[in-house]
């Protein structure tokens, strides 16, 4: 490495140099180290922080521009810059992009089973999310659910030391997950092609219609629902009913 003998300004608003499309990119230095005393010139100088972006796309453009810039500008200084992006022990984030039709589906049972007023689209910020990597896989969507309570004090964000969870939200969760599984089946009929595929086509079929009364028709009025039956019958055992 050679030895840096002029002082290396950094200009951290790195945006500015980067912003080749509409989509938002941010570099954040978070942290810079180097020399022992203020008359000693040091070795070397190391500093570090976060890379973020709206898109998957917009990060490995930041990347490939991060190490353009830093390098480029450390050699007009006649000096020698490594960059370790630290990909082999963590891989990068991709970015959190919600399915269309599953968002559909979110809104309009949350706003179903909530109120139209207590549903709404949250801002997008840049945050890392490992759920990212299952919908590079499947379709997905991530959503969150309110918990700010004032008179009990939950009124801090989840990395705050001071966060408090209401519990009182948990029912609310819970019926909110339980109805979307409900209808997302429902609307894809994968009772009946789950039933077949772990079942075998030959033991899935539709019962016959009853006249009966059964509360979870009540059910029924308020979401979508699909009753189904599991049969019993043994002829070589005690249900033969």
């Amino acid at each position: 490495m050679n030895e840096c003998i002029e002082r290396l300004e950094v200009n951290i608003s790195l945006c500015d140099l980067i912003l080749v499309c509409l989509w938002l990119k941010v570099l954040s230095v978070t942290y810079v180290r180097g020399g022992t005393a203020f008359n000693i010139i040091p070795p070397f100088v190391e500093f570090g922080g976060t890379l973020r972006s709206l898109t998957t796309e917009g990060l490995y453009q930041l990347q490939k521009r991060l190490k353009e810039v830093v390098k480029q500008q450390a050699a007009v200084h006649s000096c020698n810059a490594f960059i370790d992006l630290k990909e082999e022990e963590h891989p990068p984030y991709p970015a959190t992009v919600n399915d269309d039709s599953l968002h559909l589906l979110v809104e309009r049972v949350g706003k179903s089973l909530l109120g139209p007023k207590n549903v709404g689209e949250a801002k997008k910020v840049m945050a890392g999310e490992d759920f990212a990597f299952y919908q590079q896989l499947i379709p997905g969507v991530m959503l969150s659910i309110g918990i700010r309570n004032e008179e009990k004090g939950s009124i801090h964000s989840p990395h705050s030391p001071y966060f408090f969870l209401d519990e009182d939200v948990l029912p609310i969760g819970a019926a909110l997950y339980t109805n979307l599984a409900e209808t997302y089946l429902n609307e894809h009929q994968h009772f009946n092609r789950v039933g077949k595929s772990l079942l075998g086509p030959e033991n899935v079929k539709v019962a016959e219609k009853l006249l009966s009364g059964d509360d979870f028709a009540f059910y029924q009025e308020l979401i979508p629902g699909a009753m189904i039956q599991i049969g019993i019958r043994n002829e070589k055992g005690s249900y033969t009913t």
